[in-house]
């Protein structure tokens, strides 16, 4: 039987440098005992919208407006942390801080508003940019897991460009998500 539903979201995607994927590697192998999904580097991104199951009818749709946004120009942001998301006796989301919280508001604001007419599913109230690390399915040294993101934060500091937009299919498999473009929307300096 034909799906006839892809699994979308809409995200800025994130290109880290080979010394934050040392020191994310370094951390990895430190933390290799306990129980967390590590994102994979060539899948860091934002999520400005996540649209879950889309009918193929309205993926055509919401391409053509994302492609009516007037996007920012390339801007460089800064990642710190590593931070964590949920409370401390059992995080949930290990991340990565971004600045620029302004501009990522904004991406998302007009994302929402492109989607308005064509996808009726509510936007997320609240939103803060960041970039998942992985997802902490549970720790059995807490107290080794907080010093070690003390530790690595400064390794783990680091800058880069942010340039574009991209219209995502998640395709969920034993060994984690991949991830399709659909389409795909570049930033150009005006």
């Amino acid at each position: 039987m034909e799906n006839t539903f892809y699994r979308t979201f809409i995200a800025v995607p994130l290109e880290v440098d080979s010394d934050f994927t040392k020191g994310l590697m370094e951390l990895r192998a430190a933390l290799e005992r306990e129980r967390i999904s590590w994102v994979k580097p060539e899948n860091f991104h934002v999520t400005l919208r996540f649209l879950g199951d889309t009918p193929l009818q309205l993926v055509e749709e919401i391409g053509h407006q994302l492609s009516l946004i007037s996007f920012p120009d390339p801007s460089q942001i800064r990642l710190s942390g590593p931070r964590y998301f949920g409370p401390a006796k059992r995080p949930r989301i290990l991340y990565m801080d971004i600045s620029r919280q302004d501009l990522f508001r904004k991406m998302k604001a007009s994302v929402d508003h492109a989607l308005k007419n064509s996808y009726e599913d509510e936007a997320e109230k609240s939103f803060h940019a960041h970039l998942t690390l992985g997802r902490i399915r549970s720790l059995q040294q807490p107290g080794h897991f907080f010093e070690l993101i003390q530790k690595f934060e400064p390794a783990l500091k680091s800058e880069l460009w942010v340039e574009g937009l991209v219209y995502y299919r998640s395709i969920l498999t034993e060994r984690g998500p991949d991830y399709h473009k659909l389409k795909e929307f570049s930033f150009r300096k005006s």
